[in-house]
C-alpha cells in the first residue's frame, strides 16, 4: 500500500516537472521571438531616421508606383500603389540576388555609421525588457521543474523551445519557415534527446576541495586555455564576419553557456552541501562572478545574433551548440564520460551527429532574405530599396509619433556599392506633392 502510494506520489511529480518544463520552455521561445521584434523595430526607426533627415537628397529623376513582389519580406502578394512608391533612375539591369545583397550590405553600413548606431540600444526597449523578463520567468521554470523530476526526463524538453519556435517566428515576425527547416528541427529535437538520455543523469553534490581539485587539474587547465583561445578569435570575429556566419556569435554564446553551466552546477552543490558557509570559501565567490559575467555575455552575443538572422536559423542553432558545450564542459571538468560505456559513448557520438546535420539543414541554402528594415527590388532598368515609413525624428531614442506604416523607397544604381557616394532617397507617396515641388524648384534653378 505504502508502496503504490510512493510510486503515485513520484508520478505525479513528474508530472508536475514535465508541465512546468514545458511551459517554461514555451515562455523562452516567446521571449527571444520578442527580443528579435524588438530588433527589427529599432533598425526601421534607425533607417527612418536617416533618410528623413538627409539635408539635400539628389535629384531624383520621376515617381512611380511599385506593384512588384519583394523577395522573402512577409508579403505575399503584389502591393498596391497605396503601399508602396518607388523613384526610378536609369541602371543597367542587376546581375544576381548576391549583387541586392551587397547593396544592402552597403545601406546597413552607410546608416549604422552615419547615424551612431548603438548595438546596445536594445536595452532601452519596453519590449526588448519584456522579452527579458520573460525569458528569467522560463529559465525559473526550469529550475523548478528539476526539483519535481529527474534530470534524464527535464533535459529533452529543452526542445518545446524548438518546436513552439516553428510556429511563433512566422507568426510574431513573418519569417519564412522551409519544409527543410522543419526537417532541421525534428533532426535537431531526435538528436538532443540521444545525447542527453547517453548522457550520465547521475549528480554527485561537489564539496569545495572537490571542485577545486577539478578546475585545477591538467585537462580543466587545457580545455580553459583551448576555450580562452576560441573566445578571443570568435571575439575578433563578430565585428568582421559575424553578419555572414551564425556560427560566430552562437560559438561565443554555447562557449560562456557552458561555463555558466559548470559554475551553476558547482554553486548548486556548494549551497546543498554548506548553504551560507559557501561563503567562507574563496572559489565561491570566483564561481558566482564566472556564472554572472557568462550570463551577461551571453545575453549579448545572442542578441547579437537576433539583429543579424532570423530566430527561425538562431534558436535552433543556439538550442544544439549549447546543449553540446554544455554536456562537453561538464565531461572534462567533471569526468562524466569516465563511466560511460561503449555503447553510451556511441549514442551520444550520434545524437551530435544528428544534431549537427539537423542544424546544417536550417541555415544552409537558406533564400536571400532581405533585412526587416529594408527590402531590396529590382526591374530591368533600376534597383529599388523599399524601407518603412515613420515619423521622422531628430533624436534616434525618441519614440515614434506615427502608427502608420507606409514604404518610402531607395533608389541605388545597380553598381558595385563601394563606390557609391550617396544613396537617392524618394520621399513615400503621401509626400510627392512637396517633393515635386522641390524638384521643381531644382530643375528651375539650373
Amino acid at each position: 500500500m505504502d508502496n503504490n502510494k510512493e510510486q503515485e506520489d513520484v508520478a505525479f511529480n513528474t508530472f508536475i516537472g514535465v508541465l512546468v518544463s514545458v511551459c517554461g520552455n514555451a515562455l523562452i521561445s516567446v521571449a527571444l521571438n520578442l527580443q528579435k521584434r524588438a530588433h527589427n523595430k529599432i533598425q526601421e526607426k534607425q533607417m527612418a531616421n536617416y533618410f528623413s533627415n538627409i539635408d539635400d537628397p539628389p535629384q531624383w529623376i520621376s515617381t512611380t508606383s511599385y506593384n512588384g513582389f519583394l523577395p522573402d519580406d512577409g508579403y505575399s502578394s503584389p502591393r498596391s500603389s497605396i503601399e508602396s512608391s518607388t523613384i526610378t533612375a536609369a541602371a543597367p539591369t542587376p546581375q544576381s540576388d548576391a549583387e541586392l545583397m551587397e547593396q544592402q550590405k552597403f545601406i546597413m553600413t552607410m546608416v549604422h555609421e552615419q547615424t551612431k548606431g548603438d548595438d546596445t540600444e536594445y536595452l532601452k526597449s519596453k519590449l526588448w525588457w519584456l522579452g527579458i523578463s520573460l525569458m528569467i520567468l522560463g529559465e525559473v521554470g526550469n529550475f523548478v521543474a528539476y526539483g519535481f523530476a529527474p534530470a534524464s526526463t527535464i533535459a529533452p524538453l529543452g526542445t518545446t523551445t524548438l518546436v513552439s519556435n516553428v510556429i511563433l517566428a512566422p507568426l510574431m515576425l513573418k519569417e519564412v519557415f522551409r519544409k527543410r527547416d522543419l526537417v532541421g528541427v525534428i533532426l535537431a529535437v531526435a538528436g538532443a534527446g540521444v545525447v542527453v538520455l547517453s548522457s550520465n543523469s547521475e549528480e554527485t553534490a561537489l564539496s569545495p576541495e572537490l571542485i577545486m581539485d577539478a578546475i585545477t587539474q591538467t585537462q580543466s587547465i587545457i580545455y580553459f586555455i583551448l576555450t580562452g583561445i576560441a573566445i578571443v578569435i570568435l571575439t575578433i570575429l563578430s565585428p568582421i564576419h559575424g553578419s555572414s556566419s551564425i556560427m560566430i556569435d552562437l560559438g561565443l554564446v554555447a562557449i560562456y553557456g557552458g561555463y555558466t553551466v559548470l559554475s551553476t552546477k558547482s554553486v548548486a552543490s556548494l549551497l546543498s552541501l554548506t548553504f551560507l558557509k559557501m561563503f567562507a570559501y574563496p572559489v565561491s565567490y570566483v564561481l558566482i562572478a564566472v556564472l554572472v559575467i557568462t550570463a551577461i555575455l551571453q545575453i549579448k552575443y545572442l542578441n547579437k545574433a537576433l539583429q543579424r538572422f532570423d530566430s527561425t536559423e538562431v534558436i535552433p542553432t543556439q538550442f544544439v551548440m549549447f546543449t553540446v558545450s554544455a554536456i562537453i564542459g561538464s565531461a572534462v571538468l567533471y569526468h562524466d564520460f569516465d563511466d560511460m560505456s561503449f555503447d553510451q559513448m556511441s549514442r551520444f557520438m550520434t545524437g551530435c551527429a544528428v544534431e549537427f546535420l539537423g542544424v546544417y539543414l536550417i541555415t544552409s541554402k537558406r533564400p536571400k532574405r532581405m533585412h526587416p528594415a529594408l527590402s531590396i527590388s529590382a526591374d530591368s532598368s533600376n534597383t529599388a530599396i523599399m524601407l518603412p515609413e515613420h515619423e521622422p525624428f531628430s533624436d534616434s531614442s525618441e519614440p515614434l509619433r506615427s502608427t502608420k506604416y507606409n514604404r518610402a523607397s531607395l533608389v541605388l544604381p545597380t553598381i558595385n556599392p563601394s563606390s557609391l557616394d550617396e544613396p537617392v532617397y524618394a520621399h513615400p507617396t503621401s509626400h510627392s506633392g512637396h517633393s515635386n515641388q522641390s524638384n521643381n524648384k531644382r530643375r528651375s534653378s539650373k
